[in-house]
Formats: structure tokens, sequence, C-alpha cells
């Protein structure tokens, strides 16, 4: 065989080869690579969770104590009273001097038909198997106001679980409100939420004296 020959064979040889390849390449089936953020199948919840988003006014606060043994206690006295509150919604939020005691409350102000209120972000850092108890004194300025209080369990910006207790009330009373939750995530955030649901009647509700307390996980309880 000439050299033009030989030649003219190792540019069929090559050609045949870049062929195969695209074959074999273009064949292939898709596969996709599990992220570091996809959940293990062998970890699921302990209850399905709500996977709504948190509201933006809930995410990224920094929780007031991660004492496992403690009370948070929350009122409007001080001049910046209403520092790390957030609204819900459409409400507008600010102090009013018809506190319960002291001499300032929080009033929200709920108008239109969505969900509105006033929320307290990342109250405390969650510890699986621990329980919070969360108390407040709430007020309507009309009767038959419909309200719930919601304890948040949040992970990574999203609802895990939440727990929420409702009540109507009259109008020019006072009325403690308590919810409790047990935690079941690490590292997950507690968020308070005070709610006049969509829906209800529009209605300005006051709000004193929150108390969050910590219940230790009893020696049964796993961490």
């Amino acid at each position: 065989m000439g050299a033009r020959e030989h030649y003219v064979a190792e540019w069929v040889l090559a050609a045949v080869a870049i062929l195969l390849t695209a074959v074999v390449v273009t064949g292939s089936p898709s596969r996709r690579t599990s992220s570091p953020q996809d959940p293990p199948a062998t970890d699921p919840p302990a209850a399905a969770p709500d996977s709504t988003a948190v509201p933006s006014s809930t995410v990224q606060a920094k929780p007031r104590t991660n004492n496992a043994a403690s009370t948070v206690q929350v009122d409007f006295e001080a001049e910046a009273g209403l520092a790390g509150w957030r609204p819900i919604g459409p409400a507008g939020i600010e102090r009013d001097a018809q506190a319960r005691q002291g001499r300032w409350a929080a009033r929200f102000d709920g108008v239109g038909t969505a969900n509105q209120g006033m929320a307290l972000p990342a109250v405390l850092r969650c510890r699986p198997g621990h329980s919070y108890a969360a108390r407040v004194w709430v007020r309507a300025n009309r009767p038959g106001a419909l309200l719930e209080v919601n304890l948040v369990e949040s992970l990574g910006g999203r609802r895990y679980a939440t727990d929420s207790v409702g009540t109507v009330l009259g109008r020019g009373e006072w009325r403690q409100v308590e919810v409790t939750h047990r935690a079941h995530r690490p590292n997950a955030t507690l968020t308070l939420e005070i709610v006049l649901p969509r829906g209800s009647p529009a209605a300005s509700i006051l709000v004193d004296d929150l108390e969050v307390t910590v219940h230790k996980a009893s020696f049964m309880s796993s961490e």
C-alpha cells in the first residue's frame, strides 16, 4: 500500500471511530445525581410537614435563647417594644396605651380578607422532645372576633409543624390563650403567630404579656 492509500485509510478509520462515539453518547440514558439537599430515604419526618413557605417576616431571625429550661417574657414597655415583631398580611402593628399591665400593649388592625396579624420570629431554638408553652393575653374591639395563636416550628425557612389554638373573643375583655408544641427537629426555630384567619371580620386586636416556657424532656425522651 502506497503512502497516499495509507493516509486515506487512516482518515476512514478515524471517521468511523467518531461516528461510533456519537452513537454511544446519543443512546446513553440520562441520570440524576442526588444533591446533599435531597432528604435521606431512611429518615422520614415524624409527621407529615406543612411544606408551605414560612413568610419572610418569620425567617432568618436570631433565636432569643437556646436554654433548655427557660422562660421568655415579652412585653411592650420599652421604647423599642415592637422590636422583632413582624406583620402578617396587610395588618398594621403599633403600640397602644390600653395595656393589660404596665403602660403599653401592642395592637394590630386587621383589614381585608387575608390572614393577618403579628408574628414574633424565632422566639426559641427547638430541641427535640422538649415542649413549649406560649401564653398571651389578647383583647378585641368587637364581639365575636375569631383569633388563632400558633406555635410554628420552622426548619430551613419552611414550616415543619404547627400547633394552633383558636378562640372567639368578646368585646373589651382580656383573655389568656395558651398553645403548646412538642419539638421534632434539631436546629429548628419556634415562631409565635397571632392571627385573624382568612375571612374573619375586620377587628383591632390588643396583645400583651407574652410568655413562652420550655419544659425539659423527661428521661424517657430521646434527644
